[in-house]
């Protein structure tokens, strides 16, 4: 939470008093108090392939004081359950933080305390902090505990986690002069919700599934805001307002020391480029996007962010930082350019939904650029070198967005993504006399599939990195040249071809197997599972094709071959056809894949897990070739 609205209702919380009751029915654990049951505890029945479990959770608001209090207990029931020792919150809270881990000696309980040495606070931009902490001597078997003691409210309080739950309880009683928002979010339940309290109990972890939005919006978890404040004394009076309404979200990012009050300068250092950018720019639509490219040349530090780190200027000069710093100083550079440009906040799609009907300061976590021009308002994201000016970057598609400008509506931006995962591969093989196949595959890639395939290519060391690593997953096929075309041209599709070659076919000399779908089949089914427990939430539009020709020679003919297929599922939303015929000395196959829908519920699963199976499984089927 900004520690600004911490600081203002801390202070006038020292002169107001709010009574309040305590529920009974919440079991309290007192910190320090860990039973040799605990520590004797090998498994968890109700998960047994759990290696590690929270014992207890327990958070509580103090309004009196303006304060939370949380505390966890761990227990690690086998080895690989250690990893749980190193946790991370978000605050500034190195000195609100104790902790102490439990083990079992010679059948005496030994302690280990958490040092401030093992205690990190980092600032991960402005007045946002998080700490990490190492807990001490933690080994299959132990347990350890955690207390957290700090002023305000978290931004969020997490139930269900990455291992079980045994129990976990929240008490949040409300304050009267202070409107607190609590959302609820998750698919699974409470064992009991009253008023001001929550009681979980066997809540299973977390188990997260290929496609989703953000697991934020499917885990059991509460996000708190603070709205607005209102205290009115014999004395005193003092309110204020912070996500009560969109337009109170405006004012308060617009005045805030690490946005607005940036951003609204005169920006001299922009007058050189924008200058250079007029002379080679002939209309409103080229003054933009050669503003976006200049933009781009500014290296982004792989910080997602909605709140500077630097003035524009040093982030300008450096050619380096996060995503606000970079998008900001393309706001900042369209409007020296006389173009209607502001900023466009974003919650982005691993961050988690938002709502219109819900204001919000503290679920955002980006920012983008929107310019208006004669064909449409653009929105734009200079991090990404890949990107080319009229592709929304793929963070914020199907995301709502709150433009900080006057006239444009409550969260009423949607990015609706018109572009496709594209991909078009052409395969011409041939194979001699001896059974060596060799031939040329080339695979042209579109819009998203191009910008993520160059970002892939430089993840790796080098290109042959990556010729080695394709090799090895294509068992028996050697590459013996490759060319990629287009790697550092955004505005046209990326092309990468192949020369390959096959020496020893699957089989023998008298009977050649051949599988044509060498390097562009998918390597497995991302839905493996039997049941799907969230919906599938794809972010765009897919579109595969492919054409193989195999010319075989004289002395060998056709024994088998695969069978056409046309394989959909119950609403024709996803569908894959594979084509076959044999014609001479020739064979061609076609396929097509696509997927037309975005989002499918849970009871379409197996429909569209189906279609991946049998797509899988055509494309592993080989062509029977006898020698005549």
């Amino acid at each position: 939470m900004n520690s600004q609205i911490v600081k203002i209702l801390s202070i006038i919380l020292i002169v107001c008093s709010v009574l309040t009751s305590k529920s009974e029915d919440i079991k309290k654990l007192k910190y320090g108090k860990v039973t040799k049951e605990e520590l004797q505890m090998k498994s968890y029945e109700q998960d047994t392939s759990a290696d590690a479990v929270v014992l207890y959770q327990y958070a509580e608001f103090i309004p009196l004081q303006f304060k939370f209090l949380q505390l966890f207990r761990y227990k690690v029931l086998k080895k690989t359950g250690t990893s749980i020792a190193s946790r991370v919150f978000y605050g500034k809270l190195k000195n609100s933080i104790k902790g102490c881990t439990y083990n079992l000696e010679n059948g005496e309980i030994v302690k280990t305390k958490l040092t401030k040495e093992s205690i990190f606070e980092e600032q991960v931009i402005g007045d946002i902090y998080r700490t990490r902490v190492a807990m001490p001597n933690v080994k299959e078997g132990s347990v350890f505990e955690i207390e957290i003691f700090q002023e305000g409210i978290p931004e969020s309080y997490e139930i269900q986690q990455r291992i079980p739950v045994i129990y976990g309880a929240i008490y949040f009683p409300q304050n009267p002069n202070i409107d607190i928002r609590i959302k609820e979010i998750g698919y699974l339940g409470y064992t009991f919700k009253g008023d001001d309290k929550w009681i979980v109990k066997d809540m299973p972890s977390f188990k997260n599934e290929p496609f989703i939005t953000s697991d934020n919006d499917y885990r059991v978890r509460m996000e708190l805001e603070i709205l607005s404040y209102s205290f009115i004394g014999v004395n005193y009076a003092s309110s204020g307002f912070f996500a009560s309404s969109w337009d109170a979200v405006t004012q308060r990012f617009m005045e805030h020391e690490y946005f607005g009050k940036k951003i609204n300068g005169i920006g001299l250092y922009l007058n050189s480029l924008a200058d250079s950018i007029k002379l080679m720019s002939k209309n409103e639509e080229e003054l933009a996007k050669n503003a976006f490219e200049s933009i781009k040349r500014i290296k982004w530090n792989e910080q997602e962010a909605c709140y500077l780190s630097q003035e524009l200027k040093k982030t300008f000069e450096l050619k380096q930082g996060n995503s606000a710093d970079i998008n900001l100083n393309l706001v900042a550079l369209l409007k020296k350019l006389a173009l209607k440009s502001y900023p466009v906040l974003f919650s982005t799609r691993e961050n988690g939904i938002i709502s219109k009907y819900f204001p919000t300061i503290d679920k955002f976590n980006y920012v983008v650029a929107a310019v208006e021009l004669p064909t449409g308002t653009k929105y734009l994201d200079a991090t990404d070198e890949f990107v080319p000016f009229d592709l929304p970057t793929e963070r914020i598609l199907n995301c709502l967005g709150h433009a900080l400008e006057k006239g444009k509506g409550d969260c009423s931006v949607f990015i609706k993504p018109e572009k496709k995962l594209k991909k078009s591969t052409y395969s011409q093989l041939s194979i001699d006399s001896t059974g060596r196949i060799t031939g040329k595959i080339s695979i042209k890639r579109s819009d998203y599939t191009s910008a993520n395939f160059k970002h892939y290519l430089k993840s790796k060391p080098d290109h042959d990195t990556y010729i080695q690593e394709l090799e090895a997953e294509n068992s028996g096929w050697y590459i013996d040249s490759y060319k990629f075309n287009n790697l550092n041209d955004s505005y046209q599709d990326f092309v990468d071809e192949y020369q390959v070659n096959y020496s020893n076919s699957l089989g023998s000399n008298e009977v050649l197997l051949v599988n044509p779908f060498v390097i562009i089949k998918p390597t497995a089914n991302p839905f493996q599972s039997d049941k799907r427990y969230l919906p599938i939430n794809f972010p765009q539009q897919t579109e595969y094709s492919s054409i193989i020709t195999i010319n075989i020679p004289s002395n060998y003919q056709v024994s088998e071959l695969p069978k056409s297929a046309d394989l959909t599922n119950n609403d024709k939303s996803i569908r894959f056809t594979y084509k076959i015929q044999s014609s001479g000395s020739s064979i061609s196959i076609s396929t097509k894949f696509y997927i037309n829908k975005l989002k499918y519920e849970t009871i379409e699963y197996m429909g569209l897990r189906g279609v991946f199976e049998l797509m899988l499984q055509k494309q592993n089927e080989s062509i029977v070739l006898k020698k005549i």
